[in-house]
């Protein structure tokens, strides 16, 4: 006969009363405030973190304090909605949430753009291109930097020097050099004003013209400040070689520079609170006749540096002087000398010792000798 088929296997036993809880948690999705995790554990409790439910598939977002899963707020992208209310956390690093109608939601905007406007598109988010970079034509002025121009070229618009336009055999094939260049570079630094410049700030401009040619050569530097900066503003004792200035444009006139040699011009700015911390926009153009030789731009933002009578050039030498008498004083006081004078003698003696011992037992002799004659 055949063999009896084997007996089916017993069911699994249903998991004892109150050893299985369904939990659920907020997930890690900060877009969704209603993002949950449920699971199930062999338990009478939720794991920390978790809250328990009822019943599988039930949404879990109302078992949470408030109702719905705590949103984390993420830093918006420039050009973004930003709540002003998370400061400096708004935004996305080196931006800020401008809220123009001051009701709490604002835009990113990039710092350069907030401080100094002029110096990007119009999104706020764009930095002006420099020459020979992409540029867009419907920002219309302010598509390219001063002096220049937004054209089509092979790969699309971009930015080219002015004079490049009109007659391009004044240019190097880049159309961002001029032929027969005339090198120029411009720096700037924040100093601390002193009583001849009553400031919060003055910053020193420094331009070096290099001629790199055999010959010498006669142009003009024409150096235009931020539109911010006024005449009034200029120190104009600080001009050096002959400048003048007129509204916010320094001129240097008929200037001769010796086959490659160079030379360094330079000024002084004094710039009120409003401009503490704040980009500024300076170009210089070299001129040789009406054609352009040499240009340069840089963006200043003169820093937070404390212009007080503590740290001016005149106080610092009342301060160190008046610091030396009261240390010495100290010293003398307190036997500090005496002190440094133990300390040397004993590092001599160890010294004298280790180098030359012989020296010590011939001084040894001569006192002995001088102490017993006989």
């Amino acid at each position: 006969a055949p063999a009896p088929a084997p007996a089916p296997a017993p069911a699994p036993a249903p998991p004892p009363p109150g050893v299985s809880t369904i939990c659920t948690r907020c997930t890690s999705d900060p877009s969704d405030g209603d993002a949950c995790e449920q699971i199930t554990v062999t338990s009478s409790s939720c794991p920390t973190g978790y809250f328990e439910i009822s019943a599988s598939g039930q949404a879990c977002a109302p078992f949470y304090p408030g109702g719905s899963c705590p949103v984390e707020y993420e830093p918006a992208a420039c050009g973004s909605t930003c709540d002003t209310s998370e400061g400096t956390d708004a935004c996305i690093n080196n931006h800020t949430c401008v809220d123009e109608n001051n009701d709490g939601e604002g835009i990113c905007e990039l710092n350069q753009c907030v401080t100094s406007p002029a110096s990007c598109y119009s999104d706020g988010c764009t930095p002006v291109p420099d020459c020979g970079e992409p540029c867009d034509p419907d920002e219309g002025n302010n598509a390219c930097p001063v002096g220049h121009t937004c054209q089509d070229g092979s790969s699309g618009p971009v930015c080219i020097l002015d004079q490049c336009v009109d007659d391009p055999d004044l240019c190097e094939a880049d159309q961002c050099t001029p032929v027969d260049q005339i090198m120029i570079e411009k720096s700037a630094a924040t100093i601390c004003s002193d009583a001849n410049t009553p400031a919060a700030q003055i910053a020193v401009f420094t331009l070096v013209i290099t001629n790199p040619d055999s010959e010498s050569r006669t142009f003009t530097v024409t150096d235009t400040l931020d539109s911010r900066v006024s005449a009034d503003d200029v120190v104009q004792t600080s001009i050096t070689n002959g400048g003048s200035v007129s509204g916010n444009v320094i001129t240097w006139s008929s200037l001769t520079l010796t086959a490659q040699s160079t030379l360094t011009l330079t000024y002084q700015v004094a710039l009120d609170d409003a401009l503490v911390d704040t980009a500024l926009s300076n170009t210089v153009v070299i001129t040789e006749g009406s054609i352009e030789r040499g240009r340069d731009s840089i963006t200043y933002t003169p820093g937070l540096l404390p212009c007080t009578a503590l740290i001016s050039e005149e106080a610092d030498r009342i301060l160190i002087a008046v610091s030396l008498v009261l240390m010495g004083f100290a010293m003398y006081v307190f036997g500090v000398h005496y002190r440094i004078g133990e300390l040397l003698n004993t590092a001599g003696q160890r010294w004298q010792k280790r180098n030359d011992p012989d020296l010590d037992s011939f001084q040894d002799k001569i006192s002995r000798s001088i102490d017993d004659p006989v």
